[in-house]
Formats: C-alpha cells, sequence, structure tokens
C-alpha cells in the first residue's frame, strides 16, 4: 500500500511540474512575440495585474 501510495505521488507530482513548465514556456514565447511586435500591453499580460506593478525599461 504504501509503495502504490508512493507512485501515486511522485506521478501526480512530476505531471504538475510538467504542466507548470508547458505554462511558463506558453508565457515566454507570448511575451516574445509581444516584445518582437513592439506590444508592450500583450507582453505585460504575462505578469501579475496590479497597480502596484511597474515596467521600466
Amino acid at each position: 500500500m504504501k509503495i502504490q501510495f508512493l507512485f501515486l505521488f511522485i506521478a501526480t507530482t512530476v505531471f504538475a511540474q510538467d504542466k507548470e513548465l508547458v505554462n511558463i514556456r506558453t508565457v515566454m514565447s507570448q511575451q516574445q512575440d509581444a516584445w518582437n511586435n513592439g506590444d508592450l500591453v500583450a507582453f505585460m499580460q504575462g505578469y501579475w495585474n496590479n497597480d502596484s506593478l511597474q515596467f521600466i525599461s
């Protein structure tokens, strides 16, 4: 029983990390395209949406 739980835990953790990695790479790719197109508004969509966030270039 313990081995099955350990396997399930490891499989779940690896899958979650893979999904997060895919999401991060997707956002970064979208930001790259927006930056290369000079679209600062689209570039900032990947960041925290809050008035406290400042972007300085």
